[in-house]
């Protein structure tokens, strides 16, 4: 038994990695507020028993993608109160997807927050607003940080006349975002979840309704006998083990609803027998691409068919809508193309269609039904028509037709609120109207009455490209910012760019911005003793032309002079040193580079030197003076090292022949650390300003090296392993306990952090190269985002998040972001960090379990056990040696031990 245990343990340890705590920072700052989109978006509206107008609707605001604007007129269109409400997920993209006012004039509205992970949806939530707007309860359906789920593909809710809400929704399984997985919620009145079960459902295709806590599923699977149909199947669920269907064997019945598609074109009904009504289009022909039939079914309570008919081919109808009639039973509303007229249609007990109503020269876009029976058609954008419930036409509304009508509701008989979102260009060249603003206007059968207009602040397409910590640290952000939607394509626009420089204090306060007059690229600046920021800039539509500019701790900038491509900027003393690129001759195919020392208090050039045949690497300075070394012989693999002391060559190193050379480190005294690889010897290199040479070999090719503070040197290999050799390249320690792909080194403190490019994942490493612990953050560390640690030890991290927002790649933009972590003492907590050895025997009892288990470790005494899901999110805290996971979902778990002598150690237990 303690066997199989370790075997397992073992497996938890080196592969889930301890704990992956997610690490938050302790200050946060975003920017990218300067108008490049700008969300304001109108969902829906109601009209409560006050005649007050409630709008509900997004908006951006710092560091959110969109969150829900809720905003409440009175019956003149003042303003009575406006909330803003957000999920906080990695990405913060909300959205609400249906709201419900009930007798009480309290607003519910319930939504998605998509996470960076999301691909459909995200994350279902709930919030409810009193009539006075006070927020009456919030609720998410899963985890925020998206442990359980961070997608779904099918939502519906309904509200009962008691206050609680019916719910079911389809989370998406993470590695194929495929689920067929459902589960049913009750949700009472204070957001408490009273009710739950689960029921598969295979489909490829679904379109829902939820009535008097029913719920009908129309579902669609692949069909048995004919590959190319689909079958079609109509579930009705009460409770777990309550549930009735009927399968659909009709050829006429699977042949229209093959011809459309799940949920977009067919109308669920159900009336107070519930009886269940469908309604479908349908095209003639192959080559006919817009729908001119109906098809129209009725199944009774007892899932009989007791209806099945098609539309004559006398006449071409358009289905809008159907909607259940206390007379009429339910009445389809078409267009008839034929007779270019709105007809209200329903069917008899002999499957006979009949037209209840007709209006001729009027064709309907769209249908919404009132509490009272009364319903409104629209019949084009800016014209919304008032019937009543005996399907007699009662008003005509007009709108100003400026914006896009997006919902309406009725306040009386004789004014209505009509709400919708208007498009603008964030510049006048752009290709796209990417701005939405809110409009919403109370409109009379004569006139408009009043109206009301949103635009937020909006946000731009920030790209943070550097952090700089100055002396008295304080933060300074390189930021470059694009003003509007790019186009991507041949022809297009491009939005005008905004660069700036942005100051934080310690605490993340924003001290000061300014507006830079060109282009920041690389690392072409530096700050002097006196906290004096130097940076050359690039013209942005000259790339020949540069200048050097000087800013005051203050942000005040002044230009110095006129300057060059910096390929490496580097000051001491008096002097700016500039390394340029390399350049080809076309006339003699040789490559060069040029060093500019210019004056570093008015930018004059002092000295020119050009140098031939070789690479620039890195400047440095000994005392007073300057050193550089390159590379010489052939350009991307050079067989040769040269080292340049104040402009003159001092020695050139002959190197065995290698398939390229990685400059890792240059340390105080001068001493370069490079690796070098030629397909049988792959090495470590050290070499010195006296021309002092060592190395060390390796059987696999060295990705990255490090050095610790103590000098030993970390060394990560591309077969997975690690090894660490002390300040002489001698051997201390191997280690085969990391894998990764596109790895990043980091010092932090003394130790070193080891990240990737493709997850959030960050190891820490002692100078053992024992992995001590492990985290997450919200971005990743690596090299293409920006990973400083300031004068106090803090890990300062600063990226973008946010993307595609619509289809079109022009309309994505990133949010810009620094984000302050505290210092590895903090994150370590000061403890020493140990994991099993064979010899540790952890006795974990009953395991499988339904509810309690025993820990017990022999001759340790347990003083908390923390509980972990599958992703390392961390569930429960105990501080005894007996846990209770009854109120878990069945799984697998993993349980982090801590004892009174400090061993800290893993086991799996498994919830059944």
């Amino acid at each position: 038994m303690i066997k199989s245990l370790l075997l397992g343990l073992f497996f938890f340890v080196f592969t889930q990695s301890y704990s992956q705590d997610l690490l938050l920072p302790q200050l946060r700052s975003s920017f990218g507020l300067n108008h490049h989109t700008n969300r304001d978006v109108s969902y829906f509206t109601h009209v409560d028993s006050d005649k007050n107008t409630l709008i509900i609707a997004t908006t951006e605001r710092d560091s959110t993608f969109t969150d829900i604007l809720t905003t409440k007129l009175d019956e003149n269109y003042n303003l009575i109160w406006k909330n803003i409400f957000s999920i906080e997920t990695n990405l913060s993209y909300d959205i609400p997807l249906k709201s419900f006012l009930n007798s009480n004039n309290e607003l519910y509205i319930i939504g998605r927050s998509s996470f960076n992970q999301s691909k459909r949806n995200g994350l279902i939530f709930i919030v409810k607003y009193s009539a006075s707007g006070e927020r009456l309860y919030e609720k998410t359906i899963g985890e925020l940080d998206g442990s359980n789920y961070f997608d779904f593909g099918y939502m519906d809710v309904d509200l009962n006349a008691d206050g609680s809400l019916n719910l079911v929704y389809s989370p998406l399984n993470q590695a194929n975002f495929e689920s067929n997985n459902f589960i049913f919620l009750k949700i009472d009145n204070q957001g408490n979840l009273v009710h739950s079960f689960t029921k598969e459902i295979i489909h490829n295709g679904i379109v829902g309704k939820i009535d008097s806590g029913i719920f009908y599923f129309l579902i669609s699977t692949p069909s048995q006998n004919d590959s190319s149909q689909n079958a079609f199947k109509l579930y009705k669920i009460e409770e777990s083990n309550i549930e009735t269907s009927i399968q659909f064997d009709d050829p006429n019945f699977i042949t229209y609803y093959n011809g459309a598609v799940l949920p977009d074109d067919v109308k669920i009904t159900i009336d107070a027998d519930k009886n269940c009504y469908l309604v479908c289009p349908f095209a003639t022909s192959d080559f006919n691409t817009n729908f001119d039939k109906i098809h129209f079914s009725k199944i009774n309570n007892n899932n009989e068919i007791v209806i099945a008919t098609t539309t004559s081919d006398s006449d071409r109808y358009y289905l809008i809508d159907s909607f259940i009639h206390e007379e009429y039973g339910n009445v389809v509303i078409a267009n008839n193309l034929t007779k270019n007229s709105l007809h209200f249609l329903t069917v008899d007990e002999n499957n006979d269609w009949k037209s209840i109503v007709n209006h001729d020269n009027m064709l309907a876009t769209g249908f919404k039904k009132n509490s009272d029976g009364s319903f409104f058609i629209t019949t084009s954008n800016s014209n919304i028509r008032l019937f009543s419930k005996e399907l007699n036409e009662l008003k005509s509304f007009h709108n100003s037709n400026t914006y896009e009508l997006v919902d309406f509701a009725k306040i009386n008989g004789n004014s209505i609120s009509s709400v919708g979102t208007s498009y603008q260009k964030m510049f006048p060249k752009s290709d796209f109207y990417s701005q939405t603003n809110i409009h919403a206007e109370k409109l009379s059968d004569s006139q408009i009455e009043n109206k009301y207009f949103f635009s937020g602040k909006g946000t731009s397409r920030a790209i943070p490209q550097e952090v700089i910590i100055d002396n008295d640290n304080n933060y300074l952000v390189f930021v470059a910012e694009k003003m509007g939607p790019e186009y991507l394509a041949i022809g297009g626009v491009d939005p005008p760019l905004s660069i700036r420089v942005l100051k934080y204090d310690q605490n993340l306060n924003e001290l000061w911005e300014v507006q830079m007059p060109k282009f920041i690229i690389g690392k072409e600046y530096f700050i002097d003793e006196n906290n004096f920021l130097y940076v050359n800039l690039r013209d942005y539509e000259n790339n020949e032309n540069y200048d050097l500019f000087k800013i005051s701790p203050s942000g005040k900038v002044d230009f110095l002079n006129n300057s060059y491509n910096a390929y490496k900027l580097f000051w001491h003393g008096s002097y700016i040193y500039i390394s340029t690129d390399i350049f080809s001759n076309s006339t003699t195919n040789k490559k060069h580079f040029f060093i500019y020392k210019l004056d570093k208090e008015t930018g004059n050039l002092m000295e020119e030197t050009k140098i031939d045949s070789e690479k620039f690497f890195e400047f440095f300075a000994v005392d007073e003076d300057i050193y550089f070394y390159t590379g010489g012989g052939v350009l991307d693999r050079p067989n040769q090292i040269n080292l340049y002391k104040n402009g003159e060559k001092l020695f050139t190193r002959d190197l065995p022949t290698n398939n390229g050379l990685s400059v890792e480190e240059i340390d105080t005294n001068g001493t370069l650390m490079f690796l070098t690889n030629n397909f049988s010897s792959y090495r470590i290199n050290k070499l010195n300003i006296n021309n002092f040479y060592n190395y060390y070999n390796t059987s696999s090719r060295i990705l990255h090296a490090k050095t610790f503070k103590d000098k030993n040197i970390f060394l990560y290999v591309d077969s997975n392993n690690s090894i660490v050799l002390d300040q002489n390249l001698k051997f201390v320690s191997y280690s085969d306990d990391l894998t990764s792909y596109y790895p990043y080194l980091m010092k932090w403190g003394d130790y070193i952090l080891f990240g990737n490019y493709f997850d959030n994942r960050i190891r820490i490493i002692d100078h053992n190269g024992k992995v001590l612990n492990d985290f997450t953050t919200q971005i990743p560390l690596h090299k293409v985002f920006v990973n400083k640690v300031d004068k106090q030890d803090n890990l300062i991290m600063a990226g973008q998040h946010g993307n595609k927002a619509y289809v079109y790649n022009e309309y994505s933009w990133y949010k810009g972001f620094i984000h302050k972590y505290g210092s590895i003492n903090k994150v370590l907590s000061n403890e020493e960090f140990y994991f099993n050895s064979p010899d540790d025997e952890i006795i974990v009892f009953p395991n499988p379990t339904s509810d309690r288990i025993d820990v017990n470790i022999p001759n340790q005494k347990i003083v908390k056990i923390d509980v972990y899901n599958v992703t390392g999110k961390r569930l429960k805290e105990f501080t005894t040696s007996q846990i209770d996971i009854s109120n878990l979902n069945t799984g697998i778990y993993y349980i982090k031990i801590f004892t009174k002598s400090n061993l800290i150690l893993h086991s799996k237990v498994i919830r059944n």
